[in-house]
C-alpha cells in the first residue's frame, strides 16, 4: 500500500516481480539492483527457507529528483517471488498491501503450462487480499528471449495477457529488457499516484502517515522475517478443526468486542494464525495504527464459555459508588478500592431506630436530681 509521509517528504511503493520457478523474477531484482538510478539505495536482500535454492530478494531506493511528485522524494521497495516459494507464510507476506506487479513469463520451450498455472495462482492470491490482477499497474515482461528455439513473444503472452498489459522483451541474465521493464512500471505508478494526488481516489490506494523516521532496509527485513515466522509455528486458520466434521448449514454470528486500550486508534489488518484447544481460542492479530506508525502483534483469547453466562461480579459494598471514585483516606491497589476486597461482615452496619448522645443523658440526670433536692428542702420548711 503506498503511503505519503508529510514528515519526510516521502511517497513510499512496493513492488513485486512475480513468476514461475526459473522464470526469472529473482534475477530482474538482481540486475535492477545494479542498473537503477537512485540517489539512495540499500543493499541487496535475500530471505526465504534456508533449504531451497530460491529465496525471496530486497532492495529499497529513493529517486533522483527528476522522479520527485509534487515535491515529495519517491521511495520504492523491491521484492523477488518466484514460483518455487511454496511457505504460504512466505507468499502472504510478501505480497501483502503491494502497489504494482511484473508478471514474469519464461519464453523458453516446455514452459508454457508453468506459466499459465503460475498466472492463475498469482489471481487466487490476490483474491485473497481483496485485489484484482486488472486493477493493478502491470508490466508482463517475456523473459529467457536468448534461449535456443525460444517462442515469439506473441505466442508466449496469448494465454497470458488477456487484460492487455503492455508487454516487455527481456533476457535478464545480461540486463537486456530489465531496466526498459522497470521503468514502464513506474511510469504507470507514478501517473496512478498524480491522479490520486489530484483528488482521483479510485486510481492508488495512498495513505497519509506522518512518521519522523524511515525503516531501515534491514528493519523492514526482519519484520518480514518475524511475521513469517508466527504464521508458520501458529497453525493456519483454515486447517483449525480439519480432523473434525463440517456440519451443514449457517453458523450463528457472535460479536466480541476485544480492542484494549493500549490499541486505541488501531484496527486489525492480518490474522496471523489461530490456535485451538478444548479451554480457549487464540487469534494473532497484526494491528495497524490508522494514524500511522508500526504495525504491532495482538493475541485475542476467547474463553470458552457460554456468551450468555459472564463472570461473576466483584461484590462493591453500597458506600463506594464507582469502582474508579474512592472516598478521601480509602487506599486503592490497581485503581480498585481496598474494601472492594473485604467480606461483608467487615463492613459496618448502621444502627437501627433513633438514640441521643450519652452526654445528654448525664445532663438530664443531674438536673433531674438538684431539681428533687430544692422541692424536698422547700417541703421540709413548710412543715
Amino acid at each position: 500500500m503506498a503511503t505519503i509521509n508529510f514528515a519526510t517528504r516521502e511517497i513510499s511503493t512496493k513492488l513485486v516481480y512475480v513468476g514461475a520457478s526459473s522464470a526469472g523474477c529473482n534475477t530482474n531484482v538482481r540486475q535492477l539492483h545494479k542498473l537503477v538510478t537512485a540517489s539512495e539505495k540499500s543493499r541487496l536482500h535475500q530471505f526465504g527457507p534456508g533449504d531451497t535454492e530460491e529465496r525471496s530478494f530486497y532492495f529499497d531506493y529513493v529517486g533522483t529528483d527528476a522522479d520527485r511528485i509534487n515535491s515529495f522524494d519517491l521511495l520504492t521497495r523491491v521484492y523477488s517471488l518466484p514460483g518455487g516459494l511454496t511457505l504460504k507464510a512466505h507468499r502472504d507476506e510478501v505480497m501483502r498491501d503491494l502497489d504494482a506487479l511484473v508478471v514474469v513469463a519464461d519464453a523458453r520451450p516446455g514452459e508454457e503450462n508453468s506459466n499459465m498455472d503460475h498466472l492463475i495462482h498469482l489471481e487466487q492470491i490476490l483474491s485473497e487480499q481483496g485485489l484484482e490482477l486488472s486493477a493493478l499497474p502491470v508490466i508482463l515482461q517475456v523473459n529467457h528471449c536468448d534461449a535456443t528455439d525460444a517462442r515469439p513473444t506473441e505466442d508466449v503472452v496469448y494465454d497470458l495477457n488477456p487484460y492487455g498489459f503492455e508487454v516487455v522483451d527481456a533476457t535478464a541474465i545480461n540486463g537486456r529488457g530489465v531496466k526498459d521493464t522497470h521503468l514502464k512500471l513506474m511510469g504507470n505508478l507514478g501517473t496512478r499516484i498524480h491522479d490520486n494526488m489530484a483528488g482521483n481516489a479510485a486510481a492508488l490506494s495512498l495513505t497519509a502517515i506522518h512518521r519522523a523516521t524511515r525503516l531501515r532496509d534491514d528493519e523492514v527485513i526482519r519484520k518480514h522475517i518475524e511475521v513469517i515466522q508466527t504464521q508458520t509455528t501458529a497453525t493456519p486458520a483454515s486447517s483449525v478443526g480439519g480432523d473434525t466434521d463440517t456440519p451443514s448449514g449457517p453458523a450463528p454470528t457472535i460479536e466480541v468486542a476485544f480492542q484494549p486500550r493500549a490499541f486505541i486508534g488501531s484496527h486489525p489488518c492480518k490474522v496471523l494464525g489461530t490456535k485451538l484447544d478444548n479451554i480457549q481460542v487464540r487469534v494473532t492479530l497484526l494491528m495497524q495504527p490508522m494514524c500511522g506508525g508500526e504495525t504491532r502483534q495482538l493475541t485475542v483469547v476467547l474463553a470458552n464459555r457460554p456468551t450468555d453466562t459472564p463472570a461473576a461480579p466483584r461484590h462493591q459494598p453500597p458506600h463506594v459508588t464507582s469502582a474508579h471514585s474512592a472516598p478521601t483516606g480509602v487506599s486503592t491497589v490497581n485503581g480498585d478500592h481496598i474494601r472492594d476486597y473485604l467480606p461483608d461482615s467487615y463492613t459496618p452496619a448502621p444502627a437501627e431506630g433513633f438514640d441521643l448522645p450519652s452526654w445528654v443523658y448525664g445532663a438530664v440526670g443531674i438536673g433531674g436530681g438538684v431539681v428533687i433536692g430544692v422541692l424536698g428542702a422547700f417541703l421540709v420548711g413548710m412543715v
